[in-house]
């Protein structure tokens, strides 16, 4: 009938925001989502060999963003143990492939690693180091496999960066945190996730972590959060009245949540035909809330309302009407034949 089905719209974390108002959908493009943690969950080899000449820093002195050489490569294969990447998105919506590099020091359970990324895709670096964007070493336990400890630095591996933990990311979740400035003064800054996170005090595993058994290096897991741009494909309602939009970007965003009312005196509201009803007096104002809170009920989304009176009983009305119409059809015959026969005895 042309109203407007009306709710609270929604931030990005799916919390209601502002007052009650008309759900009208005018955007159809989900904007492009800035990654800000990568997560990498690797096995590496405990026998492979000790490639680099120096235990930490190795792996730096072996990249050559500049491609001094001409060959088309910026580390050569036989500096390093194993290498996997990961795709992430900038605040454009362009991705990126950030590449990392793992070798084994010649320390027992220990790995040195670098971060990179395409060097022409590095606006800020320089020289050597353009593409470089951190390193650092990852400690196991020779007895277990699993992460002791963690370190990252500057792009140029130098101990001057200071303490590694101070490179923890600022959100205090416990990973480091590499920045890359793809666009060039817009710089980014990504979490590495390895499984393991620094609590203040030590590096805890979080169920699934990068490891280091005798078996092939190879890569379980690899992510990064972020998206480009999408368009609208679909609109979902969840039973809690949210309605949630689903792009051709992958990404799934919170719109709107349909508002319910309740009354004081739901029995004082004013009939207006076609299940409208109005509020007066007698019924008090409307107090608006969530479905499924405050009493109010839930939302039957993808659904048809069913009859809400009783087959039954309406077949049973239907019944004795059409019997009470059949018997004064009756009646009305029956008096009609006693007065003809009356009119035809006098003639």
């Amino acid at each position: 009938t042309g109203y407007v089905v009306q709710g609270w719209g929604l931030n990005s974390e799916g919390e209601a925001v502002g007052a009650v108002g008309d759900i009208t959908l005018d955007s159809f493009t989900s904007p492009p989502q800035e990654s800000t943690e990568a997560t990498l969950i690797v096995n590496l080899n405990s026998d492979a060999n000790d490639n680099t000449t120096a235990a930490a820093g190795g792996l730096v002195s072996a990249w050559d963003g500049s491609d001094a050489d001409g060959d088309g490569l910026y580390i050569d294969s036989a500096a390093y143990d194993y290498q996997t990447s990961t795709t992430v998105y900038d605040s454009l919506g362009n991705t990126h492939d950030v590449t990392y590099y793992f070798d084994k020091t010649g320390t027992d359970g220990e790995w040195e690693y670098l971060v990179t990324c395409d060097p022409a895709e590095d606006p800020t670096g320089s020289g050597a180091t353009q593409g470089l964007l951190a390193n650092g070493l990852v400690t196991f336990s020779t007895s277990s496999g699993e992460i002791t400890g963690m370190t990252m630095y500057d792009r140029d591996g130098s101990a001057a960066a200071g303490d590694p933990e101070t490179a923890l990311d600022s959100s205090a979740s416990g990973y480091h945190q590499f920045t890359a400035d793809f666009l060039g003064g817009a710089p980014m800054n990504v979490s590495l996730n390895l499984g393991t996170r620094y609590n203040g005090t030590t590096w805890e595993n979080e169920g699934e972590s990068t490891t280091q058994y005798a078996t092939e290096s190879a890569t379980t897991y690899q992510t990064a959060d972020g998206y480009g741009a999408g368009a609208l494909e679909s609109i979902d309602v969840g039973t809690d009245g949210t309605i949630t939009g689903s792009y051709s970007n992958g990404a799934t965003i919170p719109l709107y949540q349909i508002a319910l009312a309740d009354f004081v005196n739901v029995n004082g509201l004013k009939k207006l035909g076609g299940s409208l009803y109005a509020e007066t007096s007698q019924s008090g104002a409307a107090t608006t809330n969530f479905p499924g809170t405050a009493g109010l009920g839930s939302i039957s989304p993808n659904s048809l309302e069913q009859s809400n009176v009783d087959i039954a009983s309406e077949f049973v009305k239907m019944i004795q009407i059409e019997r009470s119409y059949q018997a004064n059809s009756k009646i009305i015959t029956t008096v009609d034949d006693m007065l003809s026969n009356t009119i035809n005895m006098k003639r």
